[in-house]
């Protein structure tokens, strides 16, 4: 069996797979909660979850479920400067491309315009919620 695919998600993601049943944002979250996919977390971004998400999710029990996939996260601790530059337009979203290279990430996950626009960072894929189930069903499917 291969191992699980290891992601950093961004914030947008994570309001979005709250609200969106059915989505790819949620399909994704769902694979985290069922252990198929390791969320990558640094102190930096959960303060971020921590200041957005009670304020942009207000659909009930929508906190919970964010809060529920945030408990199974592995943290991961990036150096200082790591992706320093790499998204001049947004330069808080940074801090997703240096938890990705401290995790040994696999993808970075968004729908923010800034951060896909980086394309590739280090060898790893920014992508959209759909690109990254896609894989992460086709790695499933290989393993069989």
């Amino acid at each position: 069996m291969n191992e699980p695919d290891r992601i950093v998600v961004d914030t947008c993601v994570f309001v979005a797979a709250a609200y969106g049943d059915g989505t790819a944002s949620r399909g994704l979250m769902d694979r985290v909660a069922s252990g198929e996919v390791v969320l990558l977390v640094s102190p930096a971004m959960f303060e971020e979850y921590r200041f957005v998400i009670p304020r942009a999710v207000r659909r009930p029990g929508g906190i919970a479920r964010v809060q529920g996939w945030l408990r199974r996260a592995e943290a991961v601790f990036p150096e200082d400067g790591v992706a320093a530059g790499a998204v001049p337009e947004d330069r808080s979203d940074e801090m997703f491309l240096a938890a990705a290279v401290r995790g040994r990430a696999d993808a970075v996950v968004s729908l923010d315009r800034h951060l896909l626009g980086v394309g590739v960072f280090r060898g790893m894929p920014v992508v959209r919620p759909g690109e990254e189930v896609r894989s992460v069903r086709s790695r499933a499917n290989d393993s069989w």
